[in-house]
């Protein structure tokens, strides 16, 4: 009969234990290892959400973008504003600076004010877009600033605002002297001064069968005209003056509408806001009453030098709208989006 001793019977036990621990051991790193095999991309996402979770900052806030407006707004006829809408929560305000003879009327799907207050925020709740209604009445042209804020829900503060401008042009007021920039010479502030230099032209834009235009001159006021960079650069741009009509004396009158059965006659300039001159350059227009007309070639302009044009040409009949464009060409422009304008007129009896 055999004898075990106690003794022995531990020894065994504690080695059985140690062998079943580690065989537990490598079950379960031989089921991690199925495991990472078959989840890769299971994994991988969380390893994403930890890091997005770990580098989140509530405190950073997305700005306000507003789509730009490229053309002039026309003293008191409606303008959409428009944003991308970062937020769906909280609301946003308008607010715009004073000038002197401007009043605004603001509407929104949420929101209504007739007589909006200069420096004042307005309410116009969760919405992307505003029609706005600007009144210009003391002058022809005038820029109107205004800032667009977002607020958190219940805050009293804005979190985030965007400034931006608008061009307001009131057409019952005659522009045959436009604004004048100022010029930059070596970054130095220079003021304009006004020397004859190249005489605008007036065209006769006969309908059925073309002919070549009568070129008349008419003296114009011009800008300082800084020398020529030749490593610079050309830009021309055309800018809207009126519409209306031509007197018996060949003037022009800004009434800002034509008459119908009448020779209408249209008023814009071309400038070189370049820093060197120009090449040769043409314009083109579509005038009311389905006119085309391309220019001759024009003279070269110097940077800063302004050539003044008046279009006269047969007004259609009836009482409508009637809309129209014109368009400067030269070789090697470096901005387009200010070679173009689109503007419409009312036709009267």
């Amino acid at each position: 009969m055999n004898n075990v001793t106690p003794e022995r019977k531990e020894s065994v036990l504690k080695s059985l234990a140690l062998i079943g621990l580690f065989g537990i051991v490598i079950f379960i790193a031989w089921v991690s290892v199925q495991i990472v095999s078959i989840f890769p991309t299971a994994l991988q996402s969380l390893a994403s959400i930890a890091e997005t979770v770990y580098t989140y900052n509530p405190n950073t806030l997305k700005d306000i973008t507003i789509t730009p407006t490229t053309e002039p707004i026309i003293s008191g006829t409606k303008h959409t504003l428009r944003w991308e809408q970062p937020y769906k929560n909280g609301m946003y305000s308008f607010t715009y600076k004073c000038r002197d003879g401007i009043s605004v009327e603001i509407a929104t799907s949420e929101s209504n004010f007739t007589e909006a207050e200069c420096e004042k925020k307005y309410n116009l709740g969760t919405v992307n877009n505003a029609d706005i209604v600007i009144n210009s009445e003391k002058q022809a042209e005038v820029d109107f600033d205004y800032t667009l804020s977002y607020f958190k829900t219940n805050a009293t503060k804005e979190s985030i605002s965007t400034d931006d401008s608008l061009t307001v042009i009131n057409t019952r007021f005659a522009t045959t002297t436009p604004t004048v920039p100022k010029v930059t010479v070596n970054d130095e502030a220079i003021t304009p001064t006004t020397p004859n230099v190249t005489k605008p032209i007036s065209v006769i834009v006969p309908t059925k069968p073309p002919v070549r235009p009568k070129v008349t001159d008419q003296s114009d006021n011009v800008l300082y005209i800084p020398t020529s960079d030749p490593k610079g650069f050309t830009d021309l741009v055309v800018t809207y003056l009126g519409i209306g009509e031509k007197n018996t004396a060949g003037q022009f009158i800004n009434n800002g509408f034509l008459r119908q059965n009448a020779t209408g006659a249209i008023q814009f300039s071309v400038q070189n806001i370049g820093t060197k001159t120009s090449k040769d350059w043409a314009f083109t227009t579509k005038l009311p009453g389905d006119i085309s007309y391309t220019s001759p070639t024009q003279s070269p302009l110097k940077p800063n030098e302004r050539a003044k044009m008046i279009i006269a040409f047969p007004v259609v009949s009836g009482t409508h709208l009637q809309s129209f464009s014109i368009t400067v060409t030269v070789p090697n422009d470096v901005k387009h989006s200010n070679d173009t304008i689109t503007w419409t007129t009312a036709v009267l009896k």
